[in-house]
């Protein structure tokens, strides 16, 4: 049985090691050199529509937004680590309507 997260405390710590602000291609570069991906052209179709699709070595798509814009980075900042058993802890963002 596949561990989903596993697989997402595994993506989040490597996410992190890249402390990405900006430069696309290189950050989109440095993920298709560690997960396989889904798609031909995949830096290509990630760069036009900001998603890059991906697979983990266990074979679980991934779906990674390439998030700019301002909403987008007001969402991330808002979001909160919840462990989803010990010593698993993903970043989460909320789901609330905040410009209402």
């Amino acid at each position: 049985m596949v561990d989903l997260v596993g697989e997402a405390v595994a993506l989040q710590r490597f996410l992190e090691t890249l402390h990405w602000r900006g430069g696309e291609e290189a950050y989109v570069d440095e993920l298709l050199r560690s997960y396989a991906p889904r798609i031909q052209d995949a830096r290509d179709f990630a760069l036009s529509r900001r998603v890059l699709l991906l697979q983990s070595a266990a074979g679980i798509g991934i779906d990674l937004s390439l998030a700019a814009l301002p909403f987008e980075d007001m969402t991330v900042s808002r979001s909160v680590l919840i462990e989803l058993r010990p010593g698993a802890a993903i970043r989460l963002c909320s789901p609330e309507i905040w410009w209402l």
